[in-house]
């Protein structure tokens, strides 16, 4: 995701938190929302099909597609194999209930 989508999604879910059951969806739904985003833009950017991009990572269309879309459940190897394809470093890490998700 380049600075402007940032500044985009950051202005809209700032804007968002203020909508009664907003905050806490986007924070049950972060993680999926970061694997989409990171799915689109290697498609946008790298000029893949998603079929080319599936083969590569080594997952079906469709659950690619459920990627993109913020649904599905990837395993951790295939996030991993996905964040080889598009030259990302998969970060997984648990943090206490009360820490600020980071944006």
């Amino acid at each position: 995701m380049d600075e402007s989508e940032k500044e985009l999604l950051e202005d809209f879910s700032n804007q968002m938190l203020w909508e009664p059951g907003f905050k806490e969806a986007w924070e049950y739904l972060q993680p999926e929302i970061e694997i989409a985003m990171a799915a689109g833009h290697a498609l946008k950017t790298m000029g893949m099909t998603e079929k080319q991009l599936s083969k590569a990572a080594g997952i079906s269309v469709p659950l690619l597609r459920r990627m993109c879309n913020a649904e599905g459940n990837p395993s951790l190897a295939q996030l991993k194999r996905l964040a080889n394809v598009i030259g990302r470093r998969l970060v997984l890490k648990f943090v206490p209930e009360d820490e600020k998700p980071e944006n």
